[in-house]
């Protein structure tokens, strides 16, 4: 029942948070938890070029910040470094079966639109998740 409530209460938190962040322009705006209630942390990113994106994760109840950088290198490469409780960098190759063409560089957004930040790359899957 705790666990319901809980959900309830993330997902009430990022509809509020989604709107907030169209309004001020930002790509990204939610509020995630790996665990409980207790784990959740807002989440923010913008691109700042067509080519960088910035997250910026802030624990609700612990005093936990993330910082991503995703830089795109290539059609299939790009490059990631994360701060937190440690500082790490990775070098991501994607491969997609079935589609053929180029990928394009990820474009400007109407910031009325709520729009989830990049994809593709392992989030919430996971992969180290603490954005």
């Amino acid at each position: 029942m705790a666990n319901a409530a809980n959900s309830l209460g993330l997902k009430g938190g990022n509809l509020l948070a989604k709107r907030i962040g169209a309004r001020l322009g930002l790509e990204e705006a939610r509020i995630e938890s790996e665990g409980g209630l207790d784990e959740a942390r807002l989440v923010v990113g913008r691109y700042l070029s067509p080519r960088l994106y910035v997250t910026y994760g802030l624990g609700l109840f612990e005093p936990i910040s993330t910082l991503r950088l995703r830089y795109i290198l290539g059609r299939d490469w790009t490059l990631q470094a994360e701060q937190a409780d440690e500082t790490r960098a990775d070098i991501l190759y994607r491969v997609e079966r079935g589609k053929g063409g180029e990928t394009p560089v990820p474009s400007r957004r109407d910031p009325a639109e709520p729009v989830p930040g990049p994809t593709g790359t392992g989030e919430g899957s996971g992969g180290g998740g603490r954005l």
